[in-house]
């Protein structure tokens, strides 16, 4: 398949004279000097480690704008399916049903480069060619050809080097060029089927992913036309769903599209009851995998909705309980490919729960606080069942049983006495203020306010090698922060909202702008002999 487009195209950077596999490449004749009072002149900074060659520099930014000038390179094979040579580092072919393939010049070692496939999976179709992903790929094969260029003006280059040289080059490089026009010019050329492309947009993907098009998904929909076309006018909001179920070895060929996706669940363990659960949740509640899960989107979805069956739902979830039941154990700071055994774990008691909470759409605060605290209580003190009379008594039964556990640790809490160091009661960052915790009861607090498990960071803040700190508006809680101790440095290990939610762009600068001033302090507090921390 494409067997001459493969064997005919040649990479545009990283081909050497002496390799016996190509010809000569046109560009190691001589060039012409660059001009008097060019950039390229400026010499890399001391640490990149390579001498710099100004005349190198020089052509290799002739030769990148020569591909930005033409970026995309259109022919047919004998079949008539075009073949798009992009930027000299990509070939787009296009299949028989319509579906691209991408293929990507790699380096081998041993100055060697071949034409390897990238995984449609990582190829976003709107928006290639990946911005400056293309210009980053150049690293070794210009790192190559400055060492070969070096050696023939009798001078030896280590490869780390050249490596160091290369990218100090091409991050140079993503400061003068202007790309704007590639992805116009490779969007017009690859033509896109528009609904192919609106239905692949609403598939699930991992949370690593833009959301937006993968050609993996894009290619889905055109070998799966007619099924997603039925889906649009009967289901709509389930086309993500049957996205990212639909290319699972097993899943079934033939039927409708809503019999093959129920059988397949089926298939897989899962009772009626759980299809029941799903099949009307809107397009946005399958997002929730995105803040829980790592791995492909069919693991994802599965594993939600075995867990979704244990906790032995009868509709569709309420996002917020899914969210307390589940942040405990996982965030978008620590993804996990499956969550099914720590539910089955809690079941008796997380059923229970569910029953009880399952018709409520929106929370008041207390149930919000009551849930966290009973969630809690079951998991530290080993509650695995609950008797007749347990279930029988409801929910304020649950809400007592844990509100007197709860007062029994606030006491064992503040009766242990245990504080450690801090270097700064607070400090104030623009709006934030920045609260620093010096006790397991601050922990404790902390923790349950913002339903998530900051007392499970004790050790490390009694150690000396952790501080968490509560970072508030207005005096409400809006995120916590653990600073911790790396090679002799504090930095941020992490920072979370509520349920251990990601924090926002303006929270991190601030949380940045306190790790400079409480490095000023440190100096300070150690030059001038204050109490020194107890690591």
């Amino acid at each position: 398949m494409h067997e001459e487009a493969l064997q005919n195209y040649c990479p545009a950077f990283g081909l050497l004279p002496d390799i016996a596999a190509f010809a000569i490449h046109p560009t190691f004749g001589e060039t012409s000097p660059p001009p008097a009072h060019h950039w390229v002149w400026k010499a890399p900074p001391a640490d990149v480690g390579a001498i710099h060659e100004p005349g190198f520099v020089f052509d290799i930014l002739q030769r990148i704008q020569v591909q930005l000038d033409c970026p995309v390179m259109v022919s047919h094979d004998r079949a008539g399916r075009r073949v798009l040579k992009v930027l000299g580092c990509y070939l787009f072919l296009e299949q028989k049903n319509k579906c691209w393939r991408v293929y990507e010049w790699k380096y081998e070692g041993l100055g060697l480069l071949t034409l390897a496939e990238v995984p449609a999976e990582s190829v976003v179709a709107q928006s290639p060619p990946w911005r400056w992903k293309w210009l980053q790929s150049l690293v070794r094969p210009i790192a190559l050809e400055y060492k070969d260029w070096r050696w023939r003006r009798g001078h030896e280059t280590k490869p780390a080097a050249a490596k160091r040289y290369s990218q100090w080059l091409l991050q140079t490089l993503e400061t003068k060029l202007r790309v704007d026009g590639v992805r116009v010019e490779l969007t017009k050329h690859l033509a896109l089927d528009p609904w192919a492309l609106k239905i692949a947009s609403r598939f699930l993907r991992s949370h690593d992913m833009p959301h937006r098009a993968l050609m993996a998904d894009y290619n889905c929909v055109l070998t799966r036309r007619s099924a997603f076309a039925k889906l649009e006018s009967d289901a709509p909001h389930l086309i993500g769903l049957y996205g990212a179920l639909c290319r699972a070895r097993r899943f079934p060929r033939a039927g409708e599209p809503l019999q093959r996706l129920k059988a397949y669940l089926i298939a897989n363990d899962l009772s009626q009851q759980a299809w029941i659960s799903i099949v009307n949740a809107p397009a946005r509640f399958w997002l929730i995998a995105n803040r829980y899960y790592t791995g492909a989107p069919a693991g994802q979805v599965l594993d939600l909705i075995r867990c979704i069956d244990v906790l032995g739902f009868d509709r569709t979830p309420p996002v917020w309980l899914l969210d307390a039941l589940l942040a405990p154990h996982g965030g978008p700071g620590s993804r996990y490919p499956s969550y099914a055994y720590e539910v089955c774990k809690r079941e008796a008691v997380w059923r229970h729960i569910v029953r009880l909470l399952k018709h409520i759409q929106k929370p008041t605060e207390d149930q919000c606080i009551d849930l966290k605290r009973i969630i809690d209580w079951a998991g530290q003190t080993g509650q695995d069942h609950l008797t007749r009379a347990q279930r029988q008594a409801g929910w304020r039964w649950l809400v007592g049983k844990s509100s007197q556990w709860e007062k029994r640790q606030r006491v064992e809490l503040q009766s242990s006495g245990k504080t450690w160091w801090v270097p700064a009661n607070q400090m104030m960052v623009g709006d934030f203020e920045f609260r620093f915790l010096t006790n397991p009861l601050e922990l404790w607090e902390e923790g349950q306010a913002m339903r998530h498990c900051a007392f499970d960071l004790i050790l490390g803040c009694e150690r000396g090698t952790s501080w968490v700190v509560s970072i508030r508006r207005a005096g409400i809680r809006i995120a916590t922060m653990e600073l911790r101790l790396t090679d002799d440095q504090w930095r941020i290990h992490q920072l979370r909202g509520k349920y251990n939610t990601n924090a926002k762009k303006a929270l991190w600068l601030s949380a940045f702008r306190l790790l400079k001033l409480l490095s000023i302090h440190l100096e300070v507090a150690q030059e001038f002999k204050v109490k020194p921390l107890s690591f």
